[in-house]
């Protein structure tokens, strides 16, 4: 039975390429964190909080022309990745609340290990007092910093094992150890002089790199959709709205259907105070899906805080409830008609 490795939200946004750690293994998202990490979408995280996120969802999105995510996807070192939703049908244990992201996590893997047998589930995170509570439940967790670290050691181990592809396995880490020395002696490659300019913070000097490559991509062919959004979501993340709304605008030119850049760039078009755009593209988005939920938490959004429609707000809340109600984009929604109610009520005393 291959190991089974059920992955955190914040071990995801911790490193974004995670789940190619493990070997021989199915790795397993829940589909809590799904919502958590489309729920950074609206609230106010830190730049590189939400470039994460957006690596994570594009590593996803692409895996998933592959095949069914929820029935498993093969990917590198012979693993599979899956994502599988909690059972709130089976029992859970008493400290566990299925309202609370982080027990729901818990849950899942708890219900792994009672179907694969503990020995072989292991939760993944960085989060201290979701470690702590998962080993009050006999859990095994290991930390994402020591991940690393423990599948190179493991694989190499594997490797050395089988006598006959000890050599075969030293001429490609020579062959790749010797590319990087002349790499580095000629400036080229990872090396190159420009992405590594002296004085720069590492962040900048991360989003300089990204910029540039899809600007040259975009040189080369102006069409390129998967630039343009991928040049629109960099940045997105780093709050530049006004060059992200024009990258989706120019996306949906050639792609008009894509109801995720429509709802980003509502999203772009509200944090630029332009509301009335941002409706109007959400509204464009619920047309042609009206299950979408991020589109109708976002208009309601736009009409509470941008329009002051408190009531109009409050039904799109409720339809959000109503379309994915154990997602986390329900739980701020009650949050938001909670907020709402109160601000009526107070409103209706002032009468």
């Amino acid at each position: 039975m291959k190991p089974v490795f059920v992955i955190d939200t914040n071990a995801l946004l911790y490193d974004p390429n995670i789940i190619y750690s493990f070997h021989e293994s199915m790795v397993v998202i829940p589909q809590t964190v799904l919502a958590e990490l489309d729920k950074l979408k609206t609230t106010r995280a830190s730049k590189e909080t939400l470039f994460r996120g957006r690596e994570v969802s594009r590593i996803l999105f692409s895996l998933s022309d592959h095949g069914n995510l929820s029935e498993g996807i093969p990917i590198s070192n012979d693993s599979t990745l899956k994502v599988i939703a909690l059972d709130k049908s089976k029992q859970l244990p008493e400290s566990l609340s299925t309202k609370n992201s982080d027990d729901c996590i818990i849950g899942l893997a708890f219900q792994l290990s009672k179907e694969h047998g503990k020995e072989n589930v292991t939760l993944i995170t960085n989060d201290l007092n979701m470690l702590l509570k998962a080993q009050t439940l006999d859990i095994p967790v290991e930390k994402c910093q020591e991940i690393r670290g423990e599948r190179l050691r493991a694989l190499w181990q594997s490797i050395v094992s089988r006598k006959r592809l000890i050599v075969w396995a030293a001429v490609p880490i020579v062959l790749f150890l010797a590319t990087l020395g002349l790499f580095s002696i000629f400036k080229v490659g990872p090396f190159k002089e420009e992405i590594t300019q002296p004085g720069l913070p590492s962040e900048l000097q991360a989003f300089k790199v990204k910029e540039e490559t899809y600007l040259n991509s975009l040189e080369d062919n102006p069409k390129d959709v998967h630039s343009l959004i991928g040049l629109g979501n960099l940045y997105f993340d780093y709050q530049q709205f006004h060059l992200a709304a024009t990258m989706y605008e120019r996306a949906l030119k050639i792609d008009s259907k894509n109801t995720f850049v429509q709802t980003d760039l509502g999203v772009s078009y509200f944090n630029l105070g332009l509301t009335d755009n941002a409706i109007r593209e959400f509204r464009k988005v619920l047309k042609s899906n009206p299950k979408h939920v991020t589109a109708r938490y976002n208009l309601g959004i736009a009409l509470w805080r941008g329009k002051g429609d408190l009531e109009g707000a409050k039904q799109e809340f409720q339809k959000c409830i109503e379309l994915a109600p154990e997602g986390e984009l329900a739980v701020a929604a009650k949050q938001n008609i909670r907020q709402i109610d109160d601000l009526l009520k107070s409103k209706k005393t002032a009468q």
